[in-house]
């Protein structure tokens, strides 16, 4: 509806009104025997085409209301559907490392993915993930060692639980980056998230 209908609901409505008002003070101030029916009538009619007004006016508003929260809903959760893909292609990424099963080409896909939809949190542990594996695959011919294999599994299992956070999953039931960990890795388990306290801050 264009803001000049608009306008010219609301004072057709507010004419109505007024009218209304004058119709119903004269008749009951008049002897209801000589008040001239027809001019009630009128008035009355009047008075009914502008509450009708109003209400298609009010009508229209709470339409356009709704679609413009529906619009908002769909963009949300087509952000919501683009970062669960972006995180999931992330994460199986990650685990691949760790056999050395990584895809020729995808880790520039998967850091692109991420710059886009990632949260600032997540950015940053992802960065921190990446310098870390570099430094340690590099000394190691592209192996992650035993040793380093803890800490950097309890890093993933962070990055998932910000990958979560990002995607409104949180609750107060959630799972801890520990527990995630533990779900990605056989190995974690065994070991757990006390096994690597200092994993937060590598």
């Amino acid at each position: 509806m264009t803001r000049v209908l608009r306008w010219t609901l609301w004072v057709a409505a507010g004419i109505s009104m007024v009218l209304l008002l004058v119709g119903l003070t004269c008749f009951s101030v008049a002897d209801w025997k000589s008040y001239p029916f027809a001019a009630l009538g009128t008035t009355f009619a009047a008075s009914v085409a502008g509450l009708v007004a109003l209400m298609v006016n009010e009508t229209f508003d709470q339409r356009r209301r709704r679609e413009e929260a529906e619009v908002v809903r769909a963009q949300r959760e087509s952000v919501r559907l683009q970062r669960e893909a972006s995180y999931s292609r992330l994460l199986e990424h990650m685990v691949r490392a760790f056999d050395q099963s990584q895809k020729v080409g995808e880790e520039a896909a998967v850091r692109a993915s991420v710059a886009v939809w990632g949260s600032r949190t997540l950015v940053q542990r992802i960065a921190q993930w990446h310098a870390t594996t570099h430094r340690i695959m590099t000394l190691s011919d592209g192996r992650i060692p035993l040793e380093d294999r803890l800490p950097l599994q309890l890093l993933v299992g962070e990055i998932a639980h910000l990958a979560r956070t990002d995607l409104g999953l949180d609750s107060p039931d959630e799972p801890s980056a520990g527990e995630l960990a533990g779900s990605i890795f056989s190995d974690y388990a065994s070991a757990g998230p006390e096994a690597t306290p200092e994993a937060s801050d590598r």
